[in-house]
């Protein structure tokens, strides 16, 4: 199999042919001074082979840049004519890159057999953000050449533009007021389905030969969340269902007896056995009018009606990432221990467009802050959430929101869990630009310019750090020995003021972790001190075994 990871001896990311039975890596790109000069967009498709553009550069020499085919494994070098790097061809053509494209744009071409030039469509740097790229060519059904592409440059949220090759004329074929995503195409033929996400995910087909599959495929109570592979024939197709507790179940699809045969299926066998969810999406609008898509899951074995179940704020990270229906087999675990669970697509969140996730930008702790705390009052407003019993949770970005509302609503929360997370914005901005100097632009102008007095002294004035005498709910902080995300330091300054403030905090450091918990034996741990700490908070259900594990990977701090 082909697979992309990252080469911490490369520093970069590395392509290799991955052999399933000796367990080796073979790089396709040994070379040094490798860049990824794009990734289509295929890489978010269903059935979209994705590939990727690699530059080699060395002193002395003309760049060279190759395609890596993931379907055949194969890498192809690929040739420059007058200043177009050729990536695919069609009708005796070729679909190409201008290599003479303004620094931080993408200027897609097609070169017609006469030789003319046919401008297509050019990316700026803030499109390749939104996962948009060339899809794949096809031909129509008189035989005219074709090029799909997703695309954000002109519309506010992603949309798929189809382009005719011998005319130029470009037309919007899917559009909607969430981003189009997990697109379903059959290279060489074109668009035959796509999944719109605004509250709920849903298929749309564009292929009526396609009508009976995907209706098949789609009752239940679980969604169709990939088809990953077909037949050359295309009469067996490999498939995914995500269910409400969060799991991946893998079939083989037989599309003339109609029949699912289960593979396999993957998630925490924690929850597999546990009561089913019931899942309520709303969008809830903000005091200041802004629409949040918002959902609250509980127990479906529980009544959850009078404001009598406690309830989780789970706060999602980024801020540029979102909540969807359903998703998160956390989610489905924190409701499994007794708590209804509240997301927020709060302003900033990723796939509602460009316009909502511009509206983050200095907002970092405040209207950001404001739109979670709406939610939790609409959670209040619908008979939900014991108003005396609500927890919240997030790490990232999301940790620093729950680290924030104990902080700006003190009163409204029992407790807070808090991973890989900042107390102080000033701090987080300066120590992440030193580490990580490509991040800089995006920092100064999403969370503030630290470069400025009067914004660093403003940013540091508003974190949680300097208001630790408002703090009164407990806190759990968790973080990575080895994040380079969120500084390690922030978090043991923030847990230190908080101890020397005479507040209720437990810290604890995995050494080995970085920005997020991976290792199996320590997700355990991580996520058993979370539901016994919950447990104490709010009256949850909790394993009452003793957790073990290797002390050199786990630093109670506090």
């Amino acid at each position: 199999m082909v697979i992309v990871y990252s080469s911490p001896s490369k520093k970069r990311l590395d392509v290799a042919n991955y052999d399933l039975v000796s367990k080796q890596f073979t790089s396709m790109f040994p070379e040094e001074n490798v860049t990824s000069f794009l990734s289509d967009a295929g890489a978010n498709s269903f059935y979209a082979v994705p590939q990727s553009i690699f530059k080699i550069s060395a002193k002395g020499q003309e760049d060279r840049f190759f395609k890596v085919d993931f379907e055949n494994g194969e890498r192809i070098s690929l040739n420059v004519q007058g200043q177009v790097l050729q990536i695919e061809p069609i009708g005796n053509g070729m679909i190409g890159i201008n290599t003479a494209s303004k620094p931080g744009t993408q200027e897609w071409v097609y070169t017609q057999p006469t030789g003319t030039t046919l401008p297509l469509l050019t990316f700026q740097a803030e499109d390749r953000k939104h996962f948009s790229g060339f899809l794949t060519r096809y031909y129509d059904p008189i035989k005219r050449a074709h090029a799909l592409f997703l695309y954000t440059t002109s519309t506010d949220t992603l949309v798929i533009s189809d382009i005719n090759l011998q005319t130029g004329e470009k037309a919007i074929v899917a559009k909607d007021k969430a981003d189009i995503r997990n697109v379903f195409i059959q290279p060489h033929i074109g668009l035959q389905a796509y999944v719109r996400n605004f509250q709920q995910p849903e298929w749309i087909v564009n292929d009526s030969t396609l009508d009976t599959d995907f209706a098949f495929l789609s009752k239940g109570d679980s969604f169709l969340s990939g088809v990953w592979s077909r037949s050359k024939d295309d009469q067996r197709w490999l498939v995914t269902h995500l269910t409400s507790r969060g799991q991946e179940e893998v079939s083989i699809y037989d599309r003339p007896s109609r029949r699912l045969t289960r593979v396999n299926q993957t998630g925490n066998s924690l929850i597999a056995h546990g009561p089913a969810l019931q899942v309520r999406s709303a969008v809830v609008v903000s005091r200041d009018n802004t629409p949040l898509v918002s959902y609250l899951t509980t127990p479906a074995d529980k009544a959850c009606l009078q404001n009598n179940c406690p309830m989780v704020v789970y706060i999602h990270g980024g801020p540029h990432a979102r909540d969807e229906y359903p998703r998160s087999p956390v989610i489905a675990w924190l409701v499994n221990r007794g708590y209804a669970v509240l997301t927020v697509n709060y302003r900033g969140s990723s796939g509602f467009g460009k316009s909502f996730e511009s509206m983050s930008k200095g907002q970092w702790g405040l209207a950001m802050q404001d739109d979670v705390l709406d939610a939790v009052d609409w959670a209040i407003q619908t008979k939900v959430a014991d108003p005396q019993k609500i927890a919240v949770m997030g790490a990232s970005h999301g940790g620093f929101l729950a680290v924030n509302s104990i902080t700006v609503a003190p009163d409204r929360f029992a407790c807070a869990v808090v991973s890989a997370a900042t107390g102080d914005l000033a701090s987080f901005v300066e120590k992440v630009v030193a580490t990580q100097p490509w991040l800089a632009t995006d920092l100064y102008e999403s969370v503030g310019d630290t470069r400025i007095s009067e914004v660093k002294t403003a940013l540091k004035a508003r974190s949680p750090i300097s208001k630790i005498a408002e703090v009164k709910a407990p806190i759990l902080i968790t973080h990575g020995g080895k994040d380079q995300q969120s500084p390690l330091s922030d978090a043991e300054a923030y847990a230190a003021a908080l101890h020397a403030g005479g507040k209720k905090v437990a810290f604890a450091v995995f050494p080995e972790e970085g920005h997020g918990v991976n290792s199996p034996d320590t997700k355990l741990v991580y996520y058993g001190i979370i539901e016994n700490f919950l447990a104490a908070c709010l009256g949850g259900k909790s394993e009452p075994g003793a957790l073990t594990i290797d002390k050199s990977k786990i630093d109670i701090r506090l």
